[in-house]
């Protein structure tokens, strides 16, 4: 049997999800959460995070959307401003634009999601719109924030970071 590939950056290990019962409590503990990420699927502990799959004959637009979910220990003021997100997306745009030539990655994340939208935007992803009241929670409407990165913007930031 082939194991599932890990990938890691200096502090963040991204494991493909199995079929263990810990993988499986993981994601439940995350979808039953309100207060994780709207998106879902980086291992645990810290949390979730994919790139969506491209349909049949749709690969030659290269853009898909992402999701991600980090576990609530994990965004609570003692761990806001430690780079997990920021971390955890440049890795997953590095795979998106070097691994797999994609040109552009788009997703979204709550209106009211200061944390998430302030880290998105660092890494350089753009607010391309709002969809209002598109979401019903806990009796109330929330807004959707949509965002998008294109490999050539992200790319650029990655050299200019890099440079002297």
């Amino acid at each position: 049997m082939v194991s599932p590939p890990t990938f890691w950056t200096q502090r963040l290990v991204f494991a493909a999800l199995g079929s263990e019962k810990d993988d499986i409590k993981a994601v439940e503990l995350l979808y039953s959460d309100p207060m994780t990420q709207l998106y879902g699927m980086a291992g645990p502990p810290n949390g979730f995070m994919d790139l969506h799959g491209i349909p049949a004959g749709l690969q030659h637009h290269r853009n898909t959307n992402f999701s991600i979910m980090i576990r609530p220990e994990f965004t609570v003021i003692d761990a806001l401003g430690k780079g997990y997100g920021t971390e955890a997306m440049n890795w997953l745009l590095a795979q998106a634009f070097y691994r797999f030539n994609l040109h552009r990655v788009g997703g979204g994340t709550w209106g009211f999601n200061a944390p998430a939208r302030a880290m998105y935007k660092k890494v350089g992803f753009v607010e391309e719109g709002i969809l209002k009241e598109k979401w019903w929670m806990e009796g109330e409407w929330q807004d959707e924030v949509c965002l998008g990165i294109l490999a050539s913007d992200w790319k650029a930031r990655q050299e200019s970071r890099s440079s002297p």
